[in-house]
């Protein structure tokens, strides 16, 4: 009797064992921008953005400076541009240059909106006096949270012109006053920049005590 002897091989294929790496999502921030407050209107408004409620009448850049023409609006509505969030402030010192033209003007407001709740804010500043010239204007501001600076033109009935503003700079800390900036002799025609408040009886530029002593 002849025993045959057969051998199975095994023949089960292995499968190749795979590695899936490790997906690393990658953490972005958003850098914050320098001098974000900062605007010359050179090109553009910079970070300055248009509000929402500006109805399609957004200020426009003309020869180096923003303007919005008071005729553009309805009566009593407003343009306004907005800045880029600041953190608290215990003082920021908000520093530009404007300009009114036309009689039976608008009105330029400075505000501090809240950051996160646009119906917390605050008046600081405020103006309808024609400007024959442009005039420097510095303002002291506060907040106990996170804002935004708000800059605007709004029409009063009929009013006609327009406002131009330039330069906007905002630096940390009280506004200083400079002493030679705010001395004047009231020789130059447009004053030295001081302009008349409303409501006001105007002052009148005379000359001065003449050689004899008599005001003429």
């Amino acid at each position: 009797t002849t025993t045959t002897t057969t051998t199975i091989k095994d023949e089960t294929t292995r499968q190749p064992t795979t590695t899936i790496p490790a997906t690393t999502t990658l953490q972005t921030t958003t850098p914050e921008p320098e001098n974000q407050y900062n605007c010359d209107f050179a090109k553009d408004t910079c970070y300055w953005q248009p509000s929402e409620m500006n109805e399609g009448h957004d200020w426009q850049l003309t020869d180096g400076y923003a303007v919005i023409n008071f005729k553009d609006l309805q009566n009593f509505h407003l343009s306004s541009i907005i800045s880029y969030p600041h953190s608290a402030s215990k003082a920021a010192c908000l520093r530009f240059r404007y300009r009114i033209k036309g009689g039976n003007t608008g009105q330029l407001n400075v505000k501090v909106q809240d950051e996160n709740d646009s119906s917390i804010g605050v008046h600081f500043w405020t103006t309808k006096s024609e400007t024959f010239n442009w005039v420097t204007q510095t303002i002291n501001l506060y907040s106990e949270t996170n804002f935004r600076i708000i800059i605007e033109a709004e029409r009063l009935k009929e009013a006609y012109g327009n406002v131009k503003i330039d330069d906007i700079i905002l630096e940390e800390g009280e506004c200083q006053t400079d002493s030679k900036s705010i001395s004047c002799n009231f020789e130059s025609s447009n004053n030295c920049g001081y302009h008349y408040n409303d409501n006001i009886p105007s002052w009148l530029v005379g000359s001065g005590i003449s050689n004899t002593g008599n005001a003429p």
